[in-house]
């Protein structure tokens, strides 16, 4: 997708927090997708080739860890992972994120800690 903002999508199955995040992300510029379970998070992802995406790790189903595996093995290092959670730091599914994410972030998420790691907007 060629477009002048990044793209992202933002996967988490709580609805409410997915789509602040999102507006929270267009406020700064970045053209966002939301899908609310990994299956129709998967599916965005592979028709819009987004630059990154972020994930809840705990989500019903497949979770975010899962999901992060399963696009890594797809993308290599084409696309930006982001895992999102509330989970303490100690957690073995944070753990396992770090080895599939480029990036982790506590919930709460501030604004600073988003923008640091995610592509600039010109």
């Amino acid at each position: 997708m060629s477009t002048d903002e990044p793209t992202l999508v933002v996967i988490d199955d709580d609805a409410d927090g997915a789509e602040s995040l999102a507006n929270l992300l267009r406020i700064n510029g970045y053209r966002v997708h939301v899908a609310n379970d990994a299956f129709s998070g998967e599916s965005l992802i592979d028709r819009l080739h987004p630059h990154g995406a972020l994930l809840d790790l705990r989500m019903p189903g497949i979770d975010g860890c899962e999901l992060a595996a399963r696009l890594r093995a797809r993308y290599r290092d084409d696309l930006v992972l982001i895992a999102v959670t509330g989970a303490d730091e100690r957690d073995q599914r944070v753990a396992d994120a770090f080895a599939c994410c480029d990036h982790h972030l506590l919930k709460p998420i501030t604004t600073t800690a988003l923008l640091k790691v995610l592509p600039p907007v010109d």
